[in-house]
Order: C-alpha cells, then structure tokens, then sequence
C-alpha cells in the first residue's frame, strides 16, 4: 500500500482524539487493523454515547458537532474524510454497534 504516512497519522490521530474525547474512566478505546486482498481497513472503536442515528449519515459534512460540544468547530471528521478520499479510500461508521462508536476506514492496497 502506498499512502502519505503524515495524513494517515492525522486521520487516526483525528479519531483517537474524538473517542477520548467522548470515553469515560474505565472505557477502551481500540485501533484495530486488517490487511486484506484488496484493501487494507482500520477500525477506531470506543465505548463512549455512540453518535445518534440521525447524526451518523452527517457527521462527516463540515460543521457539524457531535453532542454539540462547544468549542469544536465540526471540521475533524470532514478532512478526515477528504484525507481518506484522496488516498482512494472511504471511511464510515459502522451503525450495527451496541454501544460507542465504530469508524471504519478502508484503504485500497494498489492503485
């Protein structure tokens, strides 16, 4: 796979910030990776609130907040996911999890 070491840092570093950000004491946090034929995937989960339903198919447009916290300004996940993109990617949540939040990233191997 060949991706810019810089932006990809970002992009996990972006989501590891927002599932602290969200956990409680006592909550994991987990980066898991998966290399598959055709492309490599990364999943940041937590255990924190989750992201509402109505939230999720929006929440990587600019500008918008989870939770409304104040002093975000909503842009985290939207570069997040134009870093992604120009790698050939896509990044989502995964909307099956029980509780928390599950951000998916799947990379292609070759392009």
């Amino acid at each position: 796979m060949t991706a810019d070491p810089v932006r990809l840092g970002q992009v996990i570093g972006n989501l590891l910030e927002n599932a602290l950000r969200y956990s409680r004491a006592g909550d994991v946090v987990t980066v898991e990776l998966t290399d598959a034929p055709e492309h490599v995937r990364i999943v940041v989960r937590d255990q924190g609130p989750g992201i509402a339903a109505d939230l999720r198919q929006r929440v990587f447009d600019r500008f918008v907040r989870g939770a409304g916290r104040p002093g975000s300004l909503g842009l985290g996940l939207y570069v997040a996911r134009q870093l992604v993109e120009l790698h050939g990617g896509h990044i989502h949540v995964d909307e099956a999890v029980p509780r928390g939040a599950e951000f998916v990233i799947e990379l292609p191997r070759s392009r």
